[in-house]
């Protein structure tokens, strides 16, 4: 993501939309559409503004400046055929399903990502 007053990359926050969809979820997660519209809705901050600490929470932060919000502006489905061309041009988030057999391996884990970008954010769906 760029920053919107130069082109310095920006990392947005997996910590913050973790705390706030996960309200929602029940643990079983929430489709890629749904973490889209919550962004859409609200915005997603900045690493510095609310690092990760790896467990879901309340939020630390207070009152977030317009600043530190970026937002989706729209987001489109790409073909598969597509992907490559697509990442070279632009951030990517994709959905990922787990089935039961992926659970039941050692050693798995997961991590919560928040992709954006102010102009626009590309969705890849199998």
């Amino acid at each position: 993501m760029q920053d919107r007053n130069n082109d310095h990359r920006v990392i947005l926050s997996p910590q913050h939309l973790w705390n706030a969809v996960s309200k929602e979820d029940l643990d079983k997660g929430l489709p890629i559409s749904a973490i889209f519209n919550w962004i859409f809705e609200n915005g997603c901050t900045i690493e510095d503004v609310c690092p990760y600490v790896g467990v879901k929470g309340p939020c630390t932060h207070g009152i977030l400046r317009p600043e530190d919000i970026f937002r989706i502006d729209y987001h489109f489905r790409v073909s598969i055929e597509d992907i490559k061309t697509q990442v070279r041009e632009q951030p990517v988030a994709a959905e990922i399903h787990f089935t039961d057999e992926f659970l039941n391996l050692k050693q798995v884990s997961s991590e919560v990502t928040c992709i954006g970008l102010k102009q626009k954010l590309v969705s890849v769906s199998g």
